[in-house]
């Protein structure tokens, strides 16, 4: 990590800079180098791949929710055991779901399942929602577009380090 210079105000600096009592040593104003500054792009970068792990896991057991529903009948609702029969195109979603999510979830085969899933995203939105309405607030298919889209990125982005693709490969 690179050595942090001083927090020092600049002496062009109007209004005075606030000093927080709470953390001393730490002052909020202007500052002759912008690493200075209390919150920065170094900091933030340093926990964006804990960051992506903790959106991953979260998003599929979200996504992983749908399929549950479809053959676990959990949670209780207007789909709950609408995929044991396998009768319909959102049934063989609810098994994607399921997967996918699961392996998602975990992070195990990540990039393989998220390209499956946002395909099947995609596919959910044009088959299920666009023909009802053009604006996706309207059609109900704004989850699907979002779905679609994140899985997307898991597919360039990876798993992240708290991922069983990570231990796997040996990076942690």
């Amino acid at each position: 990590m690179p050595r942090r210079a001083a927090l020092s105000p600049s002496a062009a600096c109007r209004p005075e800079p606030r000093v927080f009592p709470q953390r001393p040593g730490l002052v909020y104003g202007c500052f002759e180098q912008q690493g200075d500054l209390p919150v920065n792009e170094d900091r933030i970068r340093h926990y964006a791949p804990t960051v992506l792990s903790i959106v991953r896991i979260i998003v599929g057991l979200l996504f992983m929710e749908h399929g549950t529903q479809k053959f676990l009948s959990f949670p209780a609702g207007e789909m709950a055991g609408m995929g044991l029969g396998l009768s319909n195109p959102g049934a063989y979603a609810g098994i994607i779901e399921l997967i996918c999510g699961l392996l998602i979830a975990l992070g195990l085969f990540t990039r393989p399942a998220a390209f499956l899933a946002s395909g099947t995203m995609a596919v959910a939105y044009f088959m299920a929602h666009a023909p009802q309405n053009f604006f996706p607030v309207n059609n109900m298919g704004d989850g699907a577009i979002l779905y679609c889209f994140i899985f997307l990125y898991f597919v360039f982005a990876g798993p992240g380090p708290l991922s069983l693709d990570a231990k796997l490969r040996g990076n942690r």
